[in-house]
């Protein structure tokens, strides 16, 4: 049996586990008030074989979205759930809809990592559980980067969704504010957020170590014309001493409303 034909084989067995029948429909989703995400191009739904095995891989694009909603964060997280998913999959039976949640979560303490964890029901069958395990990766978030699978990539044969999302507010909205960043995270000298203003307005940068104390203001308030704003942390507290390694949380309150991002800070 040559390649192909292994492929075309794996790929039956795949269908016949995961879709139920047509008449099958998927639960009730949840409105949150959160914020709306969308799968890039790059997103994709693999099924074969991973690490060393021998039989191919076989991929088919993910469209659709999620949201994501904010749970309290604790010393070395920031906490999500994940809802209403609604994705779209091309499989040779036709289309099948994924739907389902979970969570998400991003931080850590000398490193950035991140998991997530999906129940999702292909085309309408009871859920499975799809879960990262706890990975390095997540620096770049609120871009969400990363791979769940059924057996978290610790078998030969398995069924992998490679989620690549970005948040479907990414675009400016009129008199709203974006923060990207930090980057580099983690860092050792520096580290730099961007943040973009819709329209001039007070700008308020603070930022928090690990038990909620405040260790250094970026911005304390003053008006900022609109545009693109760099906001840049050395790693020192207000006395010009260097801050610990750990991790560190930026609070930055513009237009009314406060967006927080995490940094690791190394030796």
């Amino acid at each position: 049996m040559n390649a192909l034909e292994r492929a075309a084989t794996l790929l039956l067995l795949i269908v016949a586990t995961l879709v139920p029948p047509a008449n099958a429909a998927p639960g009730p989703s949840r409105d949150l008030q959160s914020v709306p995400y969308e799968l890039t191009s790059d997103a994709t739904f693999d099924w074969g074989c991973f690490g060393a095995c021998a039989c191919p891989v076989v991929g088919v694009p993910v469209k659709g979205g999620f949201r994501l909603l904010g749970r309290a964060p604790d010393p070395l997280f920031e906490n999500y759930d994940v809802a209403d998913v609604n994705w779209t999959i091309e499989l040779p039976e036709g289309t099948q809809t994924i739907t389902g949640a979970g969570t998400y979560r991003v931080g850590g303490e000398f490193a950035v990592q991140q998991q997530m964890a999906l129940d999702l029901s292909i085309g309408g069958a009871p859920a499975k559980h799809f879960d990262s395990g706890l990975v390095l990766g997540g620096g770049e978030f609120p871009r969400i980067a990363i791979a769940v699978s059924l057996h978290r990539m610790q078998t030969c044969l398995d069924t992998v969704i490679q989620v690549r999302a970005v948040p479907a507010t990414a675009g400016i909205p009129p008199g709203g504010s974006r923060l990207a960043g930090p980057s580099p995270n983690p860092f050792r000298v520096l580290t730099r957020l961007e943040l973009t203003l819709g329209a001039p307005g007070p700008v308020r940068a603070r930022v928090f170590d690990s038990s909620g104390r405040v260790v250094r203001t970026l911005a304390g308030g003053a008006s900022m014309p609109a545009g693109r704003q760099v906001l840049i942390w050395d790693g020192r507290g207000e006395s010009g001493a260097e801050c610990a390694p750990g991790r560190y949380f930026v609070h930055v309150l513009a237009d009314g409303r406060t967006e927080r991002r995490s940094v690791v800070k190394l030796e």
